[in-house]
């Protein structure tokens, strides 16, 4: 039932990215809805729903992104290694500890999606792309203070700790 109802919200979240936000930009960013539910997946229910999670929204991500195939995936995947991590050593039930992983989660996100499709760059390009992942990040932060709390409530009976 779990998996269940998060490819529901992974197909709301795709229809709302794909028809409302796609023209939103902020900080010359566009918000990426399903990396937070992936990263909300891996913190709150562990390795096996997190991955199950990344990889429906990251193929998702990849089929609407006009990108190459797979860098949004492997994006994903990484992120919930990471997620996975802090988790078991760091992680604390506090909504800023949430805020702070999914900030770290999409710069990582970012980094990887961008060197994956662009393998060959200098240095200058990846110090002007820091500042893009960095406004990245935070647009997904931002966007975190409406979806975090919509996630809690409809996942409230659902979550286990280990």
């Amino acid at each position: 039932m779990l998996k269940v109802k998060f490819v529901i919200v992974i197909l709301i979240a795709l229809v709302i990215e794909v028809a409302f936000l796609r023209p939103t930009v902020i900080i010359g960013m566009k918000p990426d809805l399903l990396l937070i539910i992936t990263c909300y997946a891996a913190l709150l229910f562990g390795f096996g729903t997190g991955c199950f999670v990344a990889f429906i929204s990251g193929f998702l991500s990849d089929c609407f992104s006009g990108g190459s195939m797979g860098s949004m995936m492997l994006a994903s995947i990484i992120s919930v290694f990471v997620i996975t991590f802090i988790r078991k050593h760091l992680y604390k039930e506090h909504l800023t500890t949430k805020f702070t992983v999914i900030w770290l989660c999409s710069y990582i996100f970012a980094y990887v999606s961008v060197n994956f499709t662009n393998i060959a760059h200098d240095m200058e390009k990846v110090r002007m792309l820091n500042v893009e992942f960095s406004a990245f990040a935070f647009v997904n932060l931002a966007f975190c203070c409406v979806l975090i709390p919509m996630l809690d409530a409809a996942f409230k009976k659902e979550v286990r700790y280990k």
